[in-house]
């Protein structure tokens, strides 16, 4: 009876165990993402289909079109230079900074027919680049007078 009950845990533990494993190993292999620019995705691009990723370029400009009756959003994305782009559906609200140039980053996987299918969507706020734009420069921004360090207090 005694080798019997010690079977019986045994076996119990092996199988949370290997639950545990399992659900580990679903997680991470669901969530795992690979990180890349728009143009490392036109480099590999036939493999890379049905494969989760996270995009980043800039959104082209003129090429946001909303649906308000399902949520969805279509847009395309663009790399650095913008002469390579991809469609980009996605169906939800995006974030209040998405609009047309854009930095943005999705979630999700391409199509067979080349469409990105995203899941989430992250859009950088310009007016903070804007502003660093702006503090690297000798000029002041409209509306404000340079100080120099002379003139600081």
């Amino acid at each position: 009876m005694k080798g019997k009950k010690r079977l019986q845990v045994t076996l119990g533990m092996v199988i949370i165990v290997l639950a545990l494993a399992a659900l580990i190993y679903d997680t991470t292999r669901s969530s795992a993402m690979r990180y890349m620019e728009v143009a490392e995705v036109a480099i590999g691009m036939p493999e890379l289909q049905g494969k989760g990723l996270r995009v980043r370029g800039r959104v082209q400009k003129g090429s946001i079109n909303k649906s308000r009756e399902d949520l969805k959003v279509q847009f395309n994305i663009e790399d650095k230079t913008g002469t390579i782009s991809y469609p980009v559906v996605y169906t939800g609200l995006p974030p209040d900074t998405f609009k047309d140039g854009s930095e943005v980053v999705v979630d999700g996987r391409f199509s067979s027919e080349g469409v990105f299918e995203a899941v989430q969507i992250q859009a950088k706020c310009p007016s903070k680049y804007e502003m660093e734009d702006q503090a690297g420069s000798t000029s002041a921004p409209e509306g404000h007078d340079p100080v120099t360090p002379s003139q600081q207090p």
